[in-house]
C-alpha cells in the first residue's frame, strides 16, 4: 500500500466544488456506511482481487514475475499461493472493508491529513480557503523540484 488515493476530477466544471463534493461522499459514507457497501460490494471486491492475482499470471512473463514473487514470499508454487490467496480473500467480512476503509481512505477527506494536491488551473484562479494551502507552480517548475517530465 503506498497511501495514495488518486481522483481525476478534470472533467469538472468547477474544480474546488469536485474536490469539496468527493470529502463530503467519503463523510457520508462513513456516517451511511449501509447505504453505500452491501454484500454484493464485498463480494464485487473480492472478485477484483482475484481477478488481479488472475491476471498476474495469464502470460508466460507475468507468471515467471509471479512465481520469483511468490519465492520471495515463501510459497512453494503458483497453487499454493492462490490457495492461499483464495482462502484469504474469502474470509474478508464487511467489518474488515469498513475498517480499511477508515484507516486509509478517510483519513484522505481531513484536511489535516498529510497529502500533495495537484490542481491544474490557471494562474489566476482563486483557491479558496477551504482546500488548504497552495504552493502556484508552473508544470515546469514542478517538472524540475519534483523531478518529473509533464
Amino acid at each position: 500500500w503506498t497511501k495514495e488515493f488518486v481522483l481525476e476530477v478534470d472533467r469538472a466544471s468547477d474544480i474546488v466544488k469536485a474536490v469539496g463534493a468527493i470529502k463530503q461522499l467519503l463523510l457520508d459514507i462513513k456516517d451511511n456506511w449501509g447505504a453505500y457497501v452491501g454484500d454484493t460490494d464485498v463480494s464485487l471486491a473480492r472478485s477484483v482481487v482475484k481477478y488481479g492475482i488472475t491476471l498476474g499470471q495469464s502470460t508466460p512473463k507475468q507468471m515467471l514475475r509471479s512465481s520469483i514473487s511468490n519465492s520471495i514470499h515463501g510459497f512453494s508454487s503458483a497453487k499454493e499461493c492462490n490457495t492461499w490467496c483464495s482462502t484469504h480473500i474469502a474470509a474478508v467480512k464487511m467489518s474488515d472493508m469498513r475498517r480499511v476503509f477508515e484507516k486509509y481512505v478517510l483519513p484522505f477527506a481531513d484536511d489535516a491529513y498529510p497529502m500533495f494536491r495537484l490542481l491544474v488551473t490557471p494562474l489566476d484562479t482563486e483557491v479558496p480557503a477551504e482546500l488548504g494551502p497552495f504552493e502556484r507552480m508552473t508544470l515546469e517548475d514542478i517538472s524540475a523540484t519534483y523531478k518529473t517530465d509533464y
